[in-house]
């Protein structure tokens, strides 16, 4: 099986320079979402668990509780950082673009 990213990478690595940068952090932002969601669901779960005596709810109860709280903390800092390689990305762009229309810009003005 060939690798997704070195595909994409291929296709279109010389239109967008910042092309792997950019997959590099996405792929961070989701793994950092997932490890929020595995720490906070153990964190929470044990906290309710050890407070289980004073908490209303049963044992599906936390687990349910747990699991809202992991899903909410994940979907967070998922997408907080995955805005944060969105802005990277059109800074990358942008700069890419600029530096294509001074070297266009200039090789008009050499030529005449």
């Amino acid at each position: 099986m060939t690798d997704r990213k070195s595909v994409i990478l291929n296709l279109f690595g010389d239109k967008h320079p910042g092309l792997n940068i950019y997959l590099e952090c996405v792929s961070r932002a989701y793994l950092y979402g997932l490890a929020t969601s595995t720490l906070s669901f153990a964190c929470s779960f044990s906290a309710q668990r050890l407070l289980s005596t004073s908490l209303p709810y049963s044992r599906n109860g936390q687990l349910l509780v747990s699991a809202l709280i992991a899903a909410g903390t994940a979907y967070k800092v998922s997408t907080t950082r995955t805005l944060a390689c969105q802005e990277m990305w059109m800074k990358n762009e942008e700069n890419h673009r600029s530096q294509l229309t001074l070297s266009s810009a200039s090789d008009s003005s050499s030529i005449s």
